[in-house]
This record gives structure tokens, sequence and C-alpha cells, in this order.
């Protein structure tokens, strides 16, 4: 069952996380989600500092939490790349089949 967002608060981050994680049926070995100020307190490239209880929740599920990078310089180049092929249409291929 989907559920709009809520506040942003810890509680409302975890119940949507806990009830994302029983609609798919099993647990991803890692969670990567955006650097929220809910869930990150710190972010960081090497040592981002999740909140102890989202901490807590992804030990009770047998995970891990790597929170994406935090903007800044070095995103520019990436998102240039992805915006030269965004029109291209990939579907046509002239690989031959196996």
């Amino acid at each position: 069952m989907s559920r709009p967002p809520g506040r942003k608060t810890l509680d409302d981050w975890i119940g949507a996380h806990t009830r994302a994680l029983a609609a798919i049926g099993g647990v991803p070995r890692l969670i990567v989600p955006d650097n929220a100020k809910v869930a990150v307190i710190k972010a960081c490239l090497y040592e981002p500092q999740v909140n102890r209880s989202y901490a807590e929740m992804a030990a009770h599920y047998g995970t891990a939490i790597l929170p994406t990078r935090p903007h800044g310089r070095g995103r520019g180049s990436h998102h240039r790349t992805m915006d030269l092929g965004h029109g291209c249409d990939i579907g046509a291929s002239t690989a031959s089949p196996i």
C-alpha cells in the first residue's frame, strides 16, 4: 500500500523504509539514500555520519547504509555526460544476435 510522503521526521523516514522492505519482500545488502537531514547527520564523501536510529534499523535488518555523495565539485561533468546521451535512440542495436 502506497502512502503519501509524511513529515520528514525520523519516525516517518524509518517507517517508510520498513514498509518498503516489507513490500519488496526482502532486504538489499546496501541502502543508498539521498542526504536527507533526517537520516544523515554529516554528509561526507569518505565518512558520512548516519543518524544512530537509522543505523540501528539497518543493523536490525542486516543491511548497510551508504548515503549518496554530497553535492559539489565533480558532479557537473557526470551530468553533462548523461545529458549528451539523453536524446539518443539506444533501442536500435547493430550487434548481431548470439
